[in-house]
């Protein structure tokens, strides 16, 4: 995990996701920007390839099909691995800490722990 953004709960994640890809952007780090379909939008795309990355972003099936990389898109199971492994965390998975502040540092811990463990170059 690279960057950690906290919602309200009935908040689409879709509102997040500009913030965090800017953050990405800055680290140098962009090279493919891979999303599920629920991320399917023009706008969203077009925003990803002015950052200066490969939107790799399967169409919704009511929408027109685009083209995509369906081998990196194929490795998205790699995000949702990293979700699971931070919610073995306990203090993630129930969220013990009352603000958002000391939550969000109890991600950075555990994101920086799951990277240190399973990290990829």
């Amino acid at each position: 995990a690279l960057a950690f953004a906290l919602l309200p709960g009935h908040r689409s994640e879709l509102r997040a996701a500009p913030t965090l890809l800017a953050t990405v952007v800055r680290l140098g780090l962009v090279r493919r920007v891979i999303c599920d379909r629920g991320y399917s939008s023009a706008a969203w795309r077009e925003r990803i390839t002015a950052a200066g990355a490969e939107p790799v972003v399967p169409a919704q099936p009511t929408h027109p099909a685009v083209a995509y990389d369906r081998a990196a898109y194929r490795r998205r199971h790699h995000v949702e691995q990293a979700w699971c492994r931070l919610k073995e965390w306990r203090a993630v998975a129930t969220r013990y800490e009352k603000t958002a502040a000391s939550f969000l540092g109890v991600l950075h811990v555990a994101g920086a722990l799951d990277w240190i463990k399973h990290g990829h170059t």
